[in-house]
């Protein structure tokens, strides 16, 4: 599997950008861009999100592996049909969090993914997304969120809708594993 560093350098190679057109582009130094492409520095959701948004690549196009998934069967020009055992599989770096891709790609007005989150995990660490909205529904187990600094304990059949700009971070502090169904609008991965 390659590694985030080596899919941005693919990316930035196929958008025609040098490492230091990428790097003005989100006001970062080359040697920034440098260490990050070969797996010296691990970058922030943050970082990753304006990456992927001066090459036009989804962000979630960088956390596939691209051996392990499958691809959405399309039905027709408006349908689109996700198998279960062809879900594409997201990890995000500082977490070991398996997010199951249930919509077909990454390219539409939504997303929404499956979470299967064990004892003692969590997000990893704190994030926004700049304009839009996130909704969690909790299928199985309890989940600890704190937004901007509240705390909410959800449970099974619970579920909360916030405005993902807001500084968000979760983690399963039960002893039995949380299944979440997790939606964002726009498409965050």
């Amino acid at each position: 599997m390659a590694t985030i560093g080596e899919k941005i350098r693919y990316y930035r190679k196929k958008a025609g950008f040098t490492a230091k057109l990428l790097a003005e582009k989100i006001s970062m130094s080359p040697s920034t861009i440098s260490k990050i492409e070969n797996n010296k520095n691990d970058p922030s959701l943050d970082l990753l999100q304006k990456i992927s948004s001066a090459l036009d690549v989804p962000m979630g196009q960088l956390f596939i592996d691209e051996e392990k998934n499958g691809t959405a069967v399309e039905n027709g020009p408006q349908v689109q049909l996700v198998r279960k055992d062809e879900r594409k599989i997201i990890i995000l770096p500082n977490s070991d969090i398996e997010y199951k891709l249930l919509s077909p790609s990454f390219q539409g007005r939504s997303e929404l993914a499956m979470m299967e989150i064990n004892p003692g995990q969590s997000s990893g660490e704190h994030k926004s997304h700049p304009g839009g909205e996130e909704i969690m529904f909790i299928l199985e187990g309890e989940l600890r969120i704190t937004i901007d600094s509240v705390e909410y304990v959800l449970q099974e059949g619970d579920s909360i809708t916030f405005d993902s700009k807001l500084d968000h971070y979760y983690e399963n502090t039960s002893d039995r594993k949380a299944i979440v169904i997790s939606g964002n609008t726009p498409p965050i991965f």
